[in-house]
């Protein structure tokens, strides 16, 4: 075998190997708006007003934005027992 026969047959199993790769790769499509029209609920673990709360409806403010469908933002807290009751709610 030449060497012109060795650099033929790595070429075809080259662009084999590329036809395969690129052939049967699964078609992707785009996603549906899966929070389009829905509501996403943040519980928060204390009481209303304090600067945690603050935080949390600064980001969710934001938030909403930034996901696919634009869904509404809805912070909700529930103070008590040091944030247990928000914790066993989740």
């Amino acid at each position: 075998m030449g060497q012109s026969e060795i650099s033929a047959a790595r070429t075809l199993l080259f662009l084999s190997f590329l036809v395969w790769i690129f052939g049967f790769t699964p078609v992707l499509y785009a996603q549906s708006n899966f929070y389009q029209g829905k509501s996403i609920r943040v519980v928060r673990g204390g009481q209303a007003g304090d600067l945690y709360d603050l935080w949390a409806r600064l980001i969710a403010s934001h938030l909403g934005k930034h996901i696919p469908g634009n869904p509404s933002i809805v912070v909700q807290n529930m103070p008590g027992a040091g944030s247990v009751i928000a914790a066993n709610y989740v």
